[in-house]
């Protein structure tokens, strides 16, 4: 009687799917399938149910088609759902999975996991004792989440070190979208940290204040390092303050009926100032959206580092049960047809992270100590600019330190000769 109520459990799975999806179905393998299930179920070790086995499965499922879909209980779903309603409190970092490991994408200015010096690139192996490896997405990320105050230990796993574990506690996440400085007098610095609905709405008052008739700034570095990304629409939004027509970013799924173009709106440009836009590594998503867009209407100068190459777009679908599944639809493409997915965006001009300078000197001070003395990496040799940038008080004597910053500067200021 089992086995009929799991055959007839399959065949209605099966029905309900699209009619192109069931032609493809073998039905071989939903048969291999219906007695794995049954053969667990009976004879596994420990009792376990025939509803648990089923959910195993489906995460497996979407687990195995890329990092970005997930299958979510209703408990993580709801969760999801209730994100910026202020009852959760964070940590502040973006991950993705790479190599089956849970990696930080970036962590969010000014936020927990900022303070407490997580980096690109860290890997998280566990979360209070927990092993992370394998575990979804959605997973980790309602594991990170909690009570505002209350602690979380992570095992971080990073490049040249041993692991090592750090205690952060949780808040509730409310960073700042845009902040603005003033650099040289004549250069408005932009930082973006992602992309919020406050984000646009945000900038377009920064750069009316700014840029107004008597106004004497004569470019604009737009910083989107380490930005993870955010909301489309804010990402479209943004690019059309400084663009007037024309497309700003497409996307196209496995249907080719299915691209949707997202066009410039006219009247919404705001400035033709100059503009140089700086990423990293750890740009993604929404922001290599922007700076895509940005160098191919030829409106940006893009300086740094190739981008993460996120490019790919992810619907949410609620189920009947409280659950839901995550699942990628579709890839972005920038205006003249570069896919972002796995590639990222080139900069127009390539910016180290750290001065060379520093770099050469440090290097020149290693002649008098032992190789033991010193780690002999440039991530590590950052990391004492890092230290020193970390003592300053203000923003704009940051800036002032940033050799990216510097060289963006430089660039407008070589730009403006060059349209003498």
């Amino acid at each position: 009687m089992k086995r009929l109520f799991l055959h007839a459990t399959l065949v209605a799975l099966t029905m309900s799917l699209a009619p192109v999806a069931r032609a493809e179905i073998a039905y071989k393998e939903l048969e291999k399938f219906s007695k794995i299930l049954q053969f667990v179920e009976d004879n596994y070790v420990e009792s376990v149910t025939q509803k648990a086995l089923l959910e195993n499965a489906i995460k497996g499922m979407l687990q195995n088609l890329d990092p970005h879909s997930a299958y979510m209980n209703a408990a993580i779903f709801t969760e999801m759902q209730s994100e910026t309603d202020g009852k959760f409190g964070g940590l502040g970092v973006e991950v993705s999975v790479q190599d089956d490991w849970i990696t930080v994408l970036a962590p969010i200015d000014d936020t927990p996991a900022d303070r407490a010096g997580l980096r690109t690139g860290d890997k998280i192996l566990k979360i209070d004792g927990k092993n992370t490896k394998g575990v979804s997405l959605p997973e980790v990320v309602t594991m990170m989440r909690g009570k505002p105050g209350t602690p979380v230990k992570i095992l971080i796993g990073r490049t040249g070190e041993k692991p090592f574990e750090i205690s952060i506690k949780r808040e509730i996440i409310k960073s700042r979208s845009v902040r603005t400085e003033i650099l040289g007098g004549d250069t408005l610095y932009v930082r973006i940290s992602s992309f919020m609905e406050t984000t646009a709405p945000e900038l377009e008052k920064v750069i009316k204040k700014n840029l107004g008739a008597d106004s004497k700034i004569k470019g604009i570095v737009m910083d989107l390092r380490g930005n993870p990304g955010g909301l489309l629409n804010q990402a479209v939004r943004v690019v059309n303050l400084f663009v007037d027509q024309g497309t700003i970013v497409y996307t196209q799924g496995r249907d080719p009926k299915s691209k949707e173009i997202q066009y410039a709106q006219k009247g919404v440009k705001l400035t033709d100032t100059p503009l140089v836009v700086l990423v990293t590594g750890s740009s993604a998503s929404a922001s290599e959206i922007v700076a895509g867009a940005l160098q191919d209407h030829k409106r940006a100068i893009i300086a740094g580092q190739k981008t993460f190459g996120k490019g790919s777009v992810q619907t949410v679908i609620p189920l009947g049960d409280g659950s839901g599944l995550k699942v990628t639809i579709a890839r972005y493409y920038t205006p003249s047809g570069r896919s972002i997915q796995a590639k990222g965006i080139e900069p127009d001009f390539e910016l180290l992270p750290v001065d060379p300078e520093i770099v050469r000197k440090l290097k020149e001070d290693s002649k008098y100590r032992s190789e033991a003395d010193l780690d002999g990496h440039l991530e590590n040799l950052a990391d004492e600019l890092a230290k020193k940038n970390e003592k300053l008080s203000t923003l704009k004597e940051k800036l002032e330190n940033d050799y990216m910053v510097t060289q963006a500067r430089g660039i407008l200021s070589l730009q403006a000769i060059k349209k003498k």
